[in-house]
């Protein structure tokens, strides 16, 4: 997937070098102005330290689907990988397009399905699938698998 790499140099300071600016300049010790120069730090970024407008940010969008949703998602996908089928791009993006439109969720997906940068990160949040090929199945399982046994194991079991 893209991954932006900054070509410039941000946060030039450790976070003890923020937290020892920080307690010189609520504890009056040095103005936030003089704290900035001494620790190396923007006093722009010292005085948004000081008044409260920083919060810990995490890079990126949020995820389309939320943790539960996404484990659902891979349980699926092991399910599906259980019985013979693979896990492409196309069959897991289906899955995740024909949910977000049978819940009515707004998503930045394209019309069909979740794309090459959504799939890769996908893959990096859930470590436990794998893309594999199709395995060949056996022929007796392949007859199983009919629509008709299916239908008479069924009533055996009512």
């Amino acid at each position: 997937p893209r991954r932006y790499q900054r070509s410039s140099a941000k946060n030039k300071w450790s976070d003890e070098q923020l937290k020892a600016a920080l307690a010189d300049a609520s504890s009056k010790k040095l103005s936030a102005r003089a704290a900035a120069a001494k620790y190396g730090i923007p006093s722009s970024t010292l005085h948004d330290h000081l008044v409260g407008k920083t919060q810990k940010r995490y890079g990126g969008a949020p995820t389309t689907l939320s943790y539960t949703e996404e484990k659902e998602v891979v349980r699926a996908c092991e399910t599906l990988q259980q019985y013979g089928f693979p896990m492409t791009t196309e069959i897991v993006g289906k899955i995740v397009h024909e949910y977000l439109e049978s819940t009515h969720q707004h998503h930045r997906l394209c019309d069909g399905g979740p794309g090459y940068d959504w799939w890769k990160g996908f893959l990096r949040r859930w470590p436990c699938l794998t893309q594999r090929k199709p395995e060949h199945m056996p022929k007796n399982r392949a007859q199983a698998c009919r629509p008709e046994v299916k239908i008479s194991l069924l009533e055996c079991f009512k």
